[in-house]
């Protein structure tokens, strides 16, 4: 607990420095004297809008470790979320002022059939015997996305541009697995909710950047993030079932509240993006209208983008129904989380 308190604390201390510093540059790039005519919006010097929609492909992982007779953490239990496949919407927002961006974007996500399962693993002596085994169809309940960043370019010309910043990201997933059977230790089938679990992941990030624009139609976006620490807050409940494996869900079989904590968790971004043709005035040349001070620009831009987060460990609570507090157990907990997601969106830039 004293951990998780210290890592906000270090989260909020971040968000309002980064507050504070784009407040006084955006105040900067708003009273500051420029070629005001010139420009559609004197508030900013480009203005970035994009709606997004396509396909995401996930796997989660959690897992328990548990002291054995030498004193020595080993694997216990291991919950597979395999094959989560989502339909993705979402949107970005982009403002320039001067040499300094600030963005922010969300996403959230339709569930749609795939083949999506949760396998259920257990080393009850905490060897390489595996000694319970069930398989289970999942479904997607909810998903949401949202991230914030600003960084300042260091390299700006017409052709090429780099930049480095820092930002934030969340991420919540939450699955239900239901139905499903076990062949460890013996037969048995399920009926309704088994295993719900909730995914939580906040990461502080360091991002480098580069757009590449040969062309008037055609640019190349990168983008590269890494964090120093990742905290992942997760909650898995296990509903109680009869003897013939039917589920009483909602009640409450054991529910374990785990809180993973570590370094390095990654994401980069790809998107190709394709400049519908603008109009062009009489003499105007061809690098005048790639940089035209006063424009709205429409673009289509392939997207793709992948993310992993190795797994974490960190302490774990449980209890067995809902009236009860959580207690904290000798066990370890962990999570990792990985996806790959290709996207088509619609582009709209402002000068």
């Amino acid at each position: 607990m004293k951990t998780e308190r210290l890592f906000f604390a270090r989260v909020r201390a971040v968000v309002r420095t980064c507050a504070v510093f784009f407040f006084c540059v955006f105040a900067h790039g708003a009273f500051a004297q420029s070629d005001a005519g010139a420009k559609l919006n004197p508030w900013f010097s480009q203005l970035d809008l994009s709606f997004a929609s396509g396909g995401t492909y996930a796997n989660i992982k959690e897992f328990v470790y548990k002291k054995n007779s030498a004193g020595k953490y080993a694997l216990l239990s291991r919950l597979d979320w395999k094959d989560i496949f989502m339909w993705t919407v979402g949107a970005k927002l982009g403002c320039d002022i001067n040499r300094w961006r600030f963005a922010f974007d969300f996403s959230t996500a339709l569930p749609v059939p795939g083949p999506s399962s949760m396998q259920d693993l257990d080393w009850e002596t905490l060897d390489t015997t595996l000694t319970k085994y069930s398989e289970h169809p999942m479904r997607l309940d909810s998903f949401f996305g949202m991230g914030a960043s600003l960084a300042y370019r260091f390299f700006d010309t017409e052709v090429l541009i780099l930049g480095a910043g820092a930002g934030f990201a969340y991420t919540a997933t939450n699955l239900t697995a239901y139905d499903g059977s076990a062949s460890l230790p013996s037969q048995k089938n399920y009926s309704g909710d088994v295993v719900s679990y909730s995914q939580r992941i906040y990461e502080p990030r360091i991002m480098l950047y580069g757009e590449w624009r040969p062309f008037s139609l055609f640019e190349t976006h990168v983008r590269l993030y890494a964090s120093p620490v990742t905290f992942i807050r997760a909650m898995d409940t296990h509903y109680k079932t009869d003897s013939l494996g039917l589920s009483q869900a909602p009640e409450i079989g054991e529910q374990y509240s785990d809180r993973p904590l570590g370094p390095a968790s990654f994401k980069a971004e790809l998107a190709l993006r394709f400049n519908l043709p603008q109009k062009k005035s009489a003499g105007e040349t061809e690098s005048e209208k790639r940089t035209h001070p006063a424009s709205v620009r429409h673009a289509i831009a392939l997207q793709a983008d992948a993310a992993f987060v190795p797994e974490l460990r960190g302490a774990s609570y449980s209890r067995s129904s809902k009236s009860l507090p959580f207690a904290k157990t000798g066990d370890k907990a962990g999570s990792s989380y990985f996806s790959f997601e290709i996207s088509l969106a619609y582009c709209m830039r402002i000068r």
